[in-house]
């Protein structure tokens, strides 16, 4: 059904039009505040954070950067890499690199750990995955954080920042870090 004749309209919806003049100009004055978009929704600026334990700290990665969580499977060791490279895996049908963070940031190993979940990081460019002891969830990051310089083993171009007791971890810094890529010349050294 097409209407051609705007004043039909509040007929055709049940609604008497208004016929009084400060009516018309009460709700013509509205229309454009009404219109606007506005964003009221506070995740926009609180990013979205996938927090994990290694041993006894609690830290935190950007959700953009997890493409998934997956169970620790068989794990196959690769010679001559660096030492915090634990191996690769086939996931999904995708070779895979698994990184010790541990070893990694060069942090102290205290407790016992049996890394049984991988959290596969990636941008598009790079695809790697952090062994980790276990994850704690999902939750939303409050803005602004303290500064980075808060006492912590990662190194501060890798470290967002502290949110209580969570080390926010920068994914892209991880991912885009030179140590990460092996060449053939290193692996025969």
């Amino acid at each position: 059904m097409i209407i051609d004749d705007l004043s039909l309209i509040p007929l055709v919806y049940g609604a008497l039009p208004p016929d009084d003049e400060e009516t018309l100009d009460l709700l013509r004055g509205r229309a454009p505040a009404l219109s606007e978009m506005r964003v009221t929704d506070e995740s926009v600026d609180k990013p979205e954070i996938l927090r994990f334990q290694l041993g006894y700290v609690e830290y935190a990665v950007g959700m953009q950067y997890v493409r998934e969580v997956i169970l620790t499977g068989e794990i196959t060791p690769v010679p001559g890499v660096p030492p915090f490279i634990t191996g690769i895996a086939a996931v999904r049908g995708e070779i895979i690199s698994f990184i010790d963070l541990r070893k990694f940031f060069r942090v102290p190993e205290y407790g016992l750990t049996d890394f049984n979940r991988v959290i596969i990081l990636s941008d598009g460019k790079m695809t790697f995955g952090l062994l980790v002891d276990r994850i704690r969830g999902t939750s939303r990051l409050k803005r602004p954080l303290p500064d980075a310089t808060t006492r912590t083993a990662i190194p501060r171009t890798h470290l967002i920042g502290v949110a209580g007791d969570v080390v926010i971890i920068d994914g892209k810094a991880l991912l885009t870090d030179p140590e990460m890529v092996i060449s053939d010349q290193e692996r025969e050294m």
